[in-house]
């Protein structure tokens, strides 16, 4: 290995080491899960992934932060949100068939924080007036066209995922269901960013050990 090649080497784990020594600046809380929905829907799974974004000047110690009372949209937001739905009998290692995408359609409502300030629990839900429409044969029901919407929901036990649906008939809804009959367990994961200033700092350490490279090379 040459001393150029080592000293690029060096330069950037120095720059990774100060990053991971930055206090963080906020918290991406990722949901996900994986359940079959049950009636009407016999054959239908619907797994997903969910992404929130929690500066932490919006956090609080053992109680409830709720959006626009306690912190501004921009500080606590819902970053991602996608459903992707599925014959649950498919044998197919990739049997997606529909991929209903509520980014940009979700309100987030409030995080919960535990007696450490720790995130356990989100709520959160779909613009009720922009729901998505099921393609799929399984997401029929009697041959009608099925409109979804996807909410979350802190209780004691931690925070649920809820697909609701309404049936449409000719193009009138006929039918109406919140999820609240269809619970599923998310997993929440908790990831903390590093401030601003600390991605800078390693992305001008990366930039100088280059720029010192190729000035040695000339």
């Amino acid at each position: 290995m040459s001393s150029k090649f080592r000293h690029l080497i060096a330069s950037a784990f120095c720059a990774m080491a100060a990053l991971f020594a930055a206090p963080a600046q906020a918290t991406l809380v990722v949901g996900s899960w994986d359940p079959p929905f049950g009636a009407p829907f016999a054959e239908l799974g619907w797994r997903g992934e969910a992404v929130f974004y929690v500066a932490d000047d919006c956090k609080t110690v053992d109680g409830v932060r709720i959006v626009v009372i306690n912190c501004s949209p921009s500080k606590m937001k819902v970053q991602s949100a996608h459903v992707e739905l599925y014959n649950i009998n498919d044998p197919s290692p990739q049997p997606t068939k529909q991929v209903l995408d509520f980014t940009g359609d979700m309100w987030l409502l409030a995080a919960h924080f535990d007696s450490a300030g720790v995130i356990d629990g989100i709520s959160a839900v779909t613009n009720p007036f922009l729901m998505e429409k099921g393609l799929i044969s399984e997401a029929k029901v009697g041959g009608n066209d099925v409109y979804f919407s996807l909410a979350f929901e802190f209780l004691s036990g931690g925070t649920t995922a809820h697909l609701g649906y309404a049936v449409s008939q000719a193009g009138i809804i006929q039918g109406w269901n919140n999820g609240a009959d269809y619970p599923a367990a998310v997993t929440l994961q908790i990831i903390e960013l590093p401030e601003p200033a600390s991605i800078a700092l390693v992305l001008g350490a990366l930039g100088a050990a280059g720029f010192a490279t190729r000035r040695r090379r000339g």
